[in-house]
């Protein structure tokens, strides 16, 4: 009986142990991303815009910060929404992604884009958007051309490969 108890202590400690060392192998350390660092990205003076509801009427609580005045690149293009908290911005993102994968668009673990192309009066649009989850904080990105000129055309193609490239080494 008492080999039995003992075994059991054993068998309970070693359980015990084992599950501490796979819980620290799972945690990794979240980029907490600040405001100071989104201003950062920008050449000009950027203001944040509180904001209560992400895209497609996900109720939240973040600040967007976005560069209308100056493109130096299509990057300048970029939304960073910044959240409180990690966690609530993959709550956001999660929702978000879960919404929009009916609509055609590619999720990727934290990364999830959208290419279409259409015609409209005769000219072709197309449109590329992608959002991508770092931390506390969503980027996004979206770049339209509505051009046939060849030369056009083919720059856009050239940016829908490189800037998710570039969002994900960067962010």
């Amino acid at each position: 009986m008492k080999k039995a108890k003992r075994m059991a202590i054993m068998a309970a400690i070693i359980a015990l142990i084992i599950g501490t060392f796979s819980g620290c192998a799972k945690k990794q350390t979240t980029k907490i991303w600040t405001d100071e660092e989104i201003k950062g990205f920008f050449k000009t003076e950027t203001v944040g815009y509180e904001g209560d509801s992400f895209e497609g009427g996900i109720e939240t609580s973040f600040t967007l910060y976005r560069n209308r005045e100056s493109y130096e690149s299509n990057y300048n293009y970029l939304d960073y929404y910044l959240f409180e908290s990690a966690e609530e911005a993959k709550r956001v993102f999660d929702e978000y992604a879960l919404k929009q994968k009916d609509n055609g668009w590619t999720p990727e673990d934290n990364f999830i884009s959208i290419s279409r192309e259409g015609e409209i009066d005769g000219i072709v649009h197309r449109v590329y958007d992608c959002f991508y989850l770092s931390g506390n904080l969503i980027v996004f990105y979206d770049y339209g051309c509505d051009v046939d000129d060849e030369e056009i055309v083919a720059m856009y193609f050239e940016q829908i490969n490189e800037v998710p490239e570039w969002i994900k080494t960067t962010f």
